[in-house]
């Protein structure tokens, strides 16, 4: 569970350094392009249930956990 706790905020300190210095674009049909932090490219962030669904890497293989 602490090795759980310690990536979640990881990848906290990851998006706010990615909200940061990174233009996040608003898209008018929902949802946000926000920037690869590793790569060239951009990632679609949209919302089911009020919750935020990513189509990168990271939230495919590792989910969403609060």
């Amino acid at each position: 569970m602490r090795a759980q706790n310690e990536a979640n905020e990881i990848r906290q300190k990851k998006g706010m350094q990615i909200g940061l210095t990174c233009r996040i674009m608003k898209r008018e049909k929902g949802g946000y392009v926000v920037p690869s932090q590793t790569c060239t490219g951009a990632y679609l962030v949209t919302y089911q249930n009020y919750k935020a669904i990513c189509e990168c890497p990271d939230f495919e293989t590792k989910g969403y956990s609060e």
